[in-house]
């Protein structure tokens, strides 16, 4: 199929519409690349798969795929030497490698349901191994944890150790010179702890000065006493440093081996995705599987086009018989839609996508399709216009073949009618003796004549409402359609004089003919209303068939039980009976004379038992059917501790919703039983558990993720500024706001230039719309 094609008949619209349920870059590219086909082994499988998806979407299978970033350029770079992926990249392989297990395991589950699908599933590798090592070794942020390797543990346990003494002493120091320290916090200058203290006082404390705050009112020093402790401090993070890149290496390493592996399982997580997003479109258009056939017959039975909100059903038949279609009518009546819709389906069926339209359609497998549609140029029927669609359709017959489709909307316009209906003619007739199977719209009269006098060419005309002036956009068959123009003239109000000039220079012959088209379209539409009459009886009727059938059933049904109910009460008074007579006979047995005969009366309680016997045979064997299930009903799933509240009907069959806790399972109707009969009450959803964080060691406590500097002058608000960032810092917290209004925009301007240069601050950026706050994250 060629690009024009595919964009005259919004091909691309149903790419993007498929791209849209698409979730792996991999499977977007293969959307993407998408086009019709002819290759009949490759299109039935297509077919076939997506069948299999549509199938078991429908059951709720979903296969569990999810979103995942590309990481075909991390596995190029793995062989390159020396490099090592950072931890962030490592958790991106690390996504992709558990939705393959994820999808493998699927395979293995689904192999009898979705055979085509686990076929391909059954040839991903097992990457468990390589995806346990990345997760033991990283945590969810990308950070290679304490127990990755023993020397790790024992680096970050020394560099602990010599942190806090590192406290201890500037904490110490802090106490001995708190009336020269600016603020008791502990903050970093050049990767170095420092104390802040006051400018004037710089001389009080013995250290390197590493910087002085934006103001100018504190100065950082280190004091001499901590120097070797912060020297010692920054080997020891040298050598976690090394201990981490060497990690990531091995990690490295292991992903090279198994990156040819896990390129394959990429491209066939692509497949998988595509496949599924086919699926997911032909849910989302009620779509079926189009039946390819041999011979040249094409029945579009129900057909929507697939981009319209509220498209009605058509039907568009050609075969052996008629090769040929003209379809005619008035402007706006839906003949183009009509053409479009026949297009775009054919080449949805040739991409292996299932189509909105009738199970029983079938379709022949063409070669090309060849288009030409009168909106393609300006509005304006203009020569340009004209010269274009000749050139389009010289193309078309210099190509064309009895395998293909041609499709020509408003054939003949665009020049004098008198030499426009003769061209179409001729253009038909030569589409039609090519074999090729050919659809047009036309006005012309001579274009519908030819159409009905040719044998293998069929007329259909568009339903069109004359009262409302609004089409029906249905294809009547078997009768050519008119224009209209003087009804439509004289509805909308042209002068009756007017009207009556162009009828009298229409012609008496044609004017009768006009006349007898439209006497046949009353009577078709008179049939059309008695066949709408004859299908509602027939509606109603197979509907109080039913409904009676569903009585009967409901009777039948309680008849059963309550014979099942007077069986069971019937044996339980037999019981009852024989248990007393038994006690009875003994007991007069023990006060007869001695050799007195008191014999039990059995053919009495043999008459006794086959009368309430003959309530059995129906009941005895088969337990009563139970009552169907009710939304709304509390219902349990038979053999689990699960109950909850009905939401959708139940036929006994299929699946079914139930609210559980607040939650909507879905189960089969079969496992489920009513929750009364146990007297059971609903099971409590499990406490949620507790999250558990982590922090640095921090000086003080309590710290808000935000500080409020409005009505602040810039003079108090950046030393309160470098506090509040030493002690986020210190907190553990990576993230802060700062709420300084918008005003002349000075404050904000002032703190911008504080952060530029602030140590601690890794980026910064403007936390809303109006600039009135900052995001700012720290370093570490």
């Amino acid at each position: 199929m060629n690009d024009h094609t595919e964009a005259v008949l919004d091909y691309p619209l149903i790419r993007n519409a498929l791209q849209a349920y698409a979730v792996t870059p991999m499977g977007k590219t293969l959307v993407a690349q998408l086009h019709p086909q002819a290759d009949a082994e490759r299109l039935g499988v297509h077919l076939q798969e997506t069948s299999e998806l549509a199938a078991a979407l429908a059951l709720g299978a979903d296969p569990p795929l999810a979103p995942v970033e590309d990481i075909h350029e991390h596995l190029a770079a793995v062989h390159i030497s020396g490099f090592y992926l950072e931890g962030t990249q490592f958790l991106e392989v690390a996504q992709c490698l558990e939705v393959l297990q994820r999808l493998r395991r699927y395979g293995q589950l689904e192999s009898q349901r979705l055979p085509l699908l686990s076929h391909r599933l059954a040839r991903l590798s097992d990457f468990s191994i390589l995806l346990r090592e990345i997760r033991t070794a990283l945590d969810d942020k990308g950070a290679v944890r304490d127990h990755a390797s023993p020397a790790l543990q024992e680096i970050r346990q020394r560099l602990k150790r010599v942190r806090d003494r590192v406290h201890r002493r500037l904490h110490d120091l802090m106490g001995t010179y708190s009336s020269v320290v600016q603020d008791a916090v502990v903050t970093i200058r050049n990767e170095r702890f420092v104390i802040p203290l006051k400018t004037d006082f710089r001389q009080a404390l013995r250290g390197i000065v590493h910087g002085e705050s934006a103001s100018g009112a504190t100065v950082y020093v280190e004091p001499d006493s901590v120097v070797e402790l912060n020297n010692e401090l920054l080997h020891v993070q040298a050598e976690e440093e090394r201990e981490v890149r060497q990690i990531l290496r091995q990690l490295t390493e292991r992903l090279a081996v198994q990156s040819v592996a896990l390129e394959q399982a990429l491209e066939l997580l692509g497949e998988v995705d595509f496949i599924v997003a086919k699926g997911r479109l032909s849910q989302s258009m009620r779509g079926v599987a189009p039946q390819f056939v041999s011979q040249p017959t094409l029945r579009l039975l129900g057909a929507r086009h697939p981009l319209l909100a509220e498209a009605v059903p058509i039907d568009v038949v050609l075969g052996p018989a008629d090769r040929t279609l003209v379809i005619t009518g008035p402007n706006t009546g839906g003949k183009t839609a009509a053409l479009k819709t026949l297009g775009l389906l054919v080449l949805m069926a040739q991409s292996g996508l299932h189509i909105p339209a009738r199970a029983d359609s079938a379709l022949p497998r063409f070669t090309e399709v060849f288009v030409d549609v009168g909106d393609e140029q300006s509005l304006q029927q203009s020569l340009s216009t004209f010269s274009a669609h000749l050139a389009n359709i010289c193309t078309m017959m210099q190509q064309v073949s009895p395998q293909a489709l041609v499709l020509l909307d408003e054939l003949g316009a665009g020049t004098d009618p008198m030499e426009g209906g003769p061209l179409g003619v001729a253009i038909l007739e030569h589409f039609h003796t090519s074999g090729a199977m050919t659809v047009a719209t036309t006005h012309h009269s001579a274009i519908k004549a030819y159409a009905t006098a040719t044998p293998q060419v069929a007329c259909a005309a568009v339903d069109f409402d004359l009262d409302t002036l609004q089409p029906r956009y249905q294809l009547l068959y078997g009768l050519p359609g008119r224009s209209k123009a003087f009804t439509i003239a004289q509805k909308l109000g042209l002068p009756a004089q007017v009207i009556a000039r162009a009828e009298q220079e229409a012609g008496l012959t044609q004017l009768r003919s006009e006349q007898l088209l439209a006497r046949l379209e009353v009577e078709r539409q008179v049939l059309a209303t008695q066949l709408q009459d004859i299908e509602s009886t027939r509606t109603d009727t197979e509907r109080m068939h039913a409904a009676a059938q569903q009585t009967l059933a409901e009777a039948g049904a309680e008849e059963q039980r309550i014979r099942h109910a007077f069986y069971q009460e019937g044996q339980l008074l037999l019981k009852t009976a024989r248990q007393d007579l038994d006690a009875t006979l003994a007991a007069v047995r023990q006060q007869a004379p001695p050799g007195a005969v008191i014999a039990f009366p059995q053919e009495a309680w043999r008459r006794i038992v086959q009368n309430v016997e003959t309530l059995a045979p129906a009941v005895a064997a088969t337990p009563p059917a139970p009552l169907p299930l009710q939304v709304g009903d509390q219902v349990r799933v038979r053999g689990m501790n699960i109950i909850g509240r009905l939401r959708t009907p139940s036929t006994g069959s299929g699946n079914v919703q139930v609210d559980v806790g607040g939650k909507t399972i879905t189960v089969a109707a079969a496992a489920l039983e009513r929750a009364e009969a146990q007297g059971a009450s609903v099971v409590a959803e499990p406490a949620s558990r507790p999250i558990r964080t982590r922090r640095r060691t921090a000086v003080t406590e309590g710290v808000s993720a935000e500080l409020g500097l409005l009505g602040a002058t810039i003079d108090e608000a950046l030393p309160a500024v470098e506090k509040y960032l030493d002690q986020a810092f210190a907190e553990g917290l990576g993230r802060v706001h700062l709420i300084h209004g918008v005003g002349s925009g000075r404050l904000r301007q002032a703190i911008t230039a504080l952060l530029e240069h602030h140590p601690l601050v890794r980026r910064f950026q403007a936390g809303d719309a109006s600039g009135g706050t900052t995001l700012v994250e720290l370093e570490g």
